[in-house]
């Protein structure tokens, strides 16, 4: 221990003003009996991350071989193996929905409806179907638009969104963004067409050129 102690005393002297002995070291050999008490813990979370790892690998595999149509949902950004996979595996047939959009009544992530029976967007949304399904299509949302993800139209769409939302501006976008990616899922497991990250902007631009 006493040798740990010059090591460090040694290593913090090294600078032109040297820090006071007491604090110096006694904030390393706090932070080294730390490390010391920690390593089981530290240990048990390197296994359980090598697990994760394991498991994620096994979906990748199992989305690969068995379900190659998750590769048409993976074209966008946020979306991986396990949300194409669940997407897939819930839905089950692409065709038991007549309109891409119904999938936003099907995973509860449409506004409630009044007692007029009128849908409106103030009201929470609705949380039927599958839940699991739900929390995956949030996460997504979450990644979509966050600093991470990528520019796309669903992206700024959310940013607007959230900006303009009020006081919950970003929590309705968050769920608004999580509806459209089920439906653009759906859509683009349906068609099998190429996903277009900034379409609706590509268009915008090429209609001013021809103006």
């Amino acid at each position: 221990m006493w040798a740990a102690e010059r090591s460090i005393q040694a290593q913090v002297s090294g600078g032109h003003r040297r820090p006071k002995r007491a604090s110096v070291c006694g904030g390393f050999l706090r932070a080294f009996h730390a490390d010391e008490k920690a390593q089981p813990l530290l240990k048990e979370v390197e296994s359980i991350t090598e697990k994760i790892k394991d498991s994620d690998r096994e979906i990748e595999q199992i989305a690969r071989k068995d379900y190659p149509e998750t590769a048409l949902l993976q074209q966008v950004g946020g979306v991986g193996p396990l949300i194409a996979l669940t997407f897939v595996l819930t839905v089950d047939d692409k065709g038991r929905f007549q309109k891409s959009r119904d999938i936003g009544c099907y995973v509860g992530l449409r506004p409630r409806r009044s007692d007029s029976g009128q849908s409106q967007p103030q009201l929470r949304i609705s949380k039927e179907g599958d839940p699991y399904l739900r929390t995956m299509l949030v996460q997504g949302a979450h990644y979509i638009i966050s600093r991470r993800g990528p520019d796309t139209d669903l992206k700024r769409w959310g940013l607007h969104l959230a900006e303009h939302g009020g006081k919950r501006g970003k929590k309705k976008a968050v769920v608004a963004v999580a509806r459209k990616l089920g439906i653009l899922l759906h859509r683009l497991w349906v068609t099998g067409e190429v996903y277009e990250p900034l379409r609706n902007e590509n268009l915008r631009m090429g209609r001013k050129k021809v103006a």
